[in-house]
């Protein structure tokens, strides 16, 4: 099931109450994408993303679904190469060494994670991250690319974002 929200405060009743028993559930929210578990019980839903979950009682209103998801969010993380990467905190960590991310190298870094089934034409992450056409002809992604790279460096984590001349992909996910 796929749920896109907007910001109009509307019951997802009639959106979860097609959910029975467990339902795996893709969100797209502020361009932010995610998927997410949700457990239907009698009283409430429990709503599961990684290793974190939360219940909720119902009716859902979208501000209480949203609020506890990016709750969740905010302790999530990926591991690189024995790094710890939090997209929504945006910074990389080791031990006492943290790396800042501005908002669009977290999110180009969190969009390459997602996307590992191959390389991601550079036209989609354009239109993906900065919402830019098909026509666009900019410099953009590679001037992020390039940062990115310097700043996954400091930490020691090298050759990790491959370039394609279709676009990017990450190491692990080959």
């Amino acid at each position: 099931m796929i749920v896109y929200i907007n910001s109009q405060k509307k019951y997802l009743g009639h959106i979860l109450s097609q959910i029975k028993g467990l339902e795996s559930v893709f969100i797209s929210y502020q361009k932010q994408s995610l998927s997410i578990e949700i457990h239907d019980l009698d009283e409430e839903y429990t709503i599961c993303y990684r290793n974190r979950s939360v219940s909720i009682k119902k009716p859902i209103l979208i501000d209480d679904l949203i609020t506890n998801l990016m709750a969740m969010l905010k302790d999530c993380f990926y591991e690189i190469e024995g790094k710890f990467f939090y997209p929504w905190r945006r910074y990389i960590i080791e031990g006492d060494k943290i790396v800042n991310l501005t908002e669009k190298e977290s999110h180009l870094l969190y969009f390459l994670l997602l996307n590992k089934d191959g390389p991601i034409a550079k036209k989609n992450i354009l239109k993906s991250i900065w919402g830019y056409s098909e026509e666009s002809e900019t410099s953009t992604l590679e001037a992020h690319i390039f940062r990115l790279r310097n700043k996954l460096a400091i930490l020691k984590i090298t050759d990790f974002i491959i370039t394609f001349e279709s676009g990017y992909m990450v190491k692990n996910s080959l």
